[in-house]
């Protein structure tokens, strides 16, 4: 086994990565939620739209933020998916004491996925026009902001440990 102080090589590498990949999907859901809320505030304040879409030349920020939400609920579930397929039972066969939090994490993914396919099918349905369709997004992207924070706090913590003992990524079995 090849090791440093905290832990193997290998598990200091795949802690890493996960800490790389977690990383945008909470920047990247807690500035959604900002934007959505500023257009939410926005849009029950007419006069600050024109603030808000100033400058942009592809569409205006409900469009784009319309876009934003369906591309990160396809980028996270996509990473979970993966998790699901591949990461989660290679951790399993390798560490049979983990099996009971990694169906915890499971269910989560499951949970996780249902609030995407809220954040989506109300997302396609946003526009200023109808105000209540941005407070609606809104609404949700903080719900999925929340649980997924609680959701990546559970991995991290209860994966990490693991890795850190691992020989082995676990891309490769």
């Amino acid at each position: 086994m090849t090791s440093t102080g905290n832990g193997t090589r290998a598990g200091q590498q795949m802690v890493a990565q996960l800490r790389a990949f977690h990383a945008p999907l909470r920047r990247d859901v807690a500035t959604l939620h900002q934007a959505l809320a500023q257009l939410s505030d926005a849009v029950i304040d007419v006069d600050r739209v024109d603030g808000l879409i100033q400058g942009l030349t592809t569409a205006d920020l409900a469009w784009q933020l319309k876009s934003g939400c369906q591309w990160y609920c396809q980028a996270l579930e996509g990473h979970h998916n993966v998790e699901d397929a591949r990461m989660l039972p290679v951790m399993e066969r390798a560490f049979p004491a983990l099996r009971s939090r990694i169906k915890t994490l499971r269910q989560q993914h499951e949970e996780v996925l249902l609030l995407l396919q809220q954040v989506v099918r109300a997302s396609r349905a946003m526009t200023i026009d109808r105000p209540e369709t941005v407070i609606q997004v809104r609404d949700l992207v903080a719900e999925l902001a929340d649980s997924l924070q609680t959701h990546l706090a559970l991995e991290e913590t209860t994966l990490f440990p693991y890795f850190l003992r691992m020989d082995r990524d676990w891309h490769y079995g």
